[in-house]
């Protein structure tokens, strides 16, 4: 049995010329991570920085990470780049206190300012032109396709990196997001291939009370734990569940065990808590492998 105690976290900002790691201090965070291709998102305070440290936050700022677990076993749950326009910073006055509010998203920078143009002649194999697309975001890409389809006439794509991938994960049947600074690429409702061993969840490795079958597929509420993400496997030790399925019912029921126990694939994970107290945990939204 994994022994989930000894609350941990860290945040380290990344600066032009070097990294600068917080820890040991008051935090709380809720970060969201989905497979779609809008940015995942992270919500952070710390409390009481000295005013050397709140003055890291400028314009030199790249980067974050935010880690969490417990003792020395910490993984990282959040890696975002900083955005000037829309990536946030506060440092507000709490009676004697300093709060620190951070604000940001997975890849944003990349996400928001990176356009692309070029044209493709006929014979051209869409994987190709899929993975010019990707790697112009700078970032790196991990692609699980295996399409051999290829342009049956002369094309050009221009605009926004990111239509450009959405346009063409719908015409092609793939998901595709940023996870922790990567661009992944996976086949519509599949699991990264690269990453698929399965993480087990059961009452003696952190479930919190009972599984939750909904109209989104499987949701599962855990003590923190950072190896799950998305688009990765779970694996469900659990015979009791709890159903809560609306107006899908007979859709989910025909999709999803009744005991529940079996693999699921990541769709959405929130990480969310406080290493002083409260919550300190993780809920999954899944769907069958």
């Amino acid at each position: 049995m994994t022994l989930l105690f000894d609350r941990k976290v860290e945040l380290h900002v990344f600066l032009q010329s070097e990294k600068y790691i917080i820890k040991d201090l008051h935090m709380s965070f809720d970060i969201l991570a989905t497979r779609d291709s809008k940015p995942n998102t992270a919500k952070i305070n710390v409390y009481n920085l000295s005013e050397s440290t709140r003055n890291l936050f400028s314009s030199e700022t790249t980067g974050i990470e935010f880690w969490a677990g417990y003792g020395d076993d910490l993984g990282m749950i959040f890696r975002g780049s900083w955005y000037e326009d829309t990536s946030i910073f506060r440092h507000r006055k709490e009676g004697t206190n300093w709060a620190t509010e951070i604000e940001t998203g997975d890849g944003l920078k990349e996400f928001q300012n990176t356009y692309f143009d070029k044209s493709y002649t006929s014979g051209t194999v869409i994987i190709d032109i899929i993975n010019d697309v990707a790697n112009a975001m700078g970032l790196p890409v991990s692609n699980d396709l295996a399409l051999s389809q290829t342009l049956n006439s002369c094309a050009v794509y221009s605009g926004k990196a990111k239509d450009m991938l959405d346009d063409l994960s719908n015409e092609w049947g793939f998901d595709w997001s940023i996870q922790h600074g990567v661009v992944e690429i996976v086949d519509k409702d599949s699991f990264l291939s690269s990453d698929s061993t399965a993480v087990l969840l059961s009452s003696d490795t952190g479930i919190v009370g009972r599984p939750t079958i909904n109209k989104d597929g499987l949701e599962v509420t855990t003590l923190m734990l950072a190896s799950i993400k998305p688009t990765r496997i779970i694996q469900i030790d659990s015979a009791q569940v709890t159903t809560n399925l609306g107006s899908k019912q007979e859709k989910i029921k025909s999709k999803i065990k009744p005991n529940v126990t079996g693999n699921y694939i990541v769709d959405r994970i929130r990480y969310y808590g406080d290493n002083f107290g409260g919550a300190f945990n993780c809920v999954i939204q899944s769907n069958l492998v």
